[in-house]
């Protein structure tokens, strides 16, 4: 430093050339951060999803209605803390990954990753318009007196569940393409 308290100048210099090598790398690291969190968040909430889809779905009709009730409220409680978790990580993620890849709109990744969102943004509006009204009057049902309508009461719930399932594996297989678009191009720079 000099007198001023300045930098001598070839070292400002020096600063000035690296300052945007390390806005790069910060952005870089942003944004590999934000897609793998939304590539984790939105694949487990896609897998739960998809395996109570495929698995639970089938038998749910062929329990008594006492089990049923039973069954979805200790699920609901469960899934209850964690869907919400999932779901707003895998928007906020996919947001922020979009606004890091803003400079490349017309690029496959950016699109799939847009799609990806989209789909997140679809799961959560019918997860909170159909499925989270009707888990909060199953909560309230009585397992010793459960409704002798509860699949009836329940269908609504099914048909979501079935609507939101296909949609949560389209946005993961194009979340998945965005990021074997990625692997593909930069195997291709290099």
């Amino acid at each position: 430093m000099n007198v001023a308290g300045e930098l001598p100048e070839p070292l400002t210099s020096d600063l000035r050339l690296l300052l945007p090598a390390l806005r790069f790398t910060i952005h870089a690291m942003l944004l590999n951060l934000a897609r793998f969190f939304q590539l984790l968040f939105t694949g487990l909430y896609t897998g739960l999803l998809f395996a109570d889809r495929i698995g639970v779905t089938p038998i749910r009709p062929k329990l008594p209605a006492a089990a049923f009730v039973l069954y979805q409220q200790e699920l609901h409680l469960k899934f209850g803390k964690l869907m919400p978790v999932l779901l707003a990580g895998s928007l906020i993620t996919g947001i922020l990954s979009l606004v890091l890849t803003r400079r490349n709109l017309r690029s496959s990744e950016f699109l799939f990753t847009a799609i990806a969102t989209v789909c997140t943004i679809c799961v959560l509006v019918l997860t909170r318009l159909i499925n989270v009204p009707i888990n909060e009057t199953l909560m309230t049902w009585q397992v010793a007196s459960p409704p002798e309508n509860v699949m009836q009461l329940w269908a609504p719930w099914e048909g979501s569940h079935t609507i939101r399932t296909v949609i949560a594996l389209l946005g993961f297989a194009s979340l998945s393409y965005a990021a074997t678009a990625r692997g593909q191009r930069s195997e291709v720079s290099d």
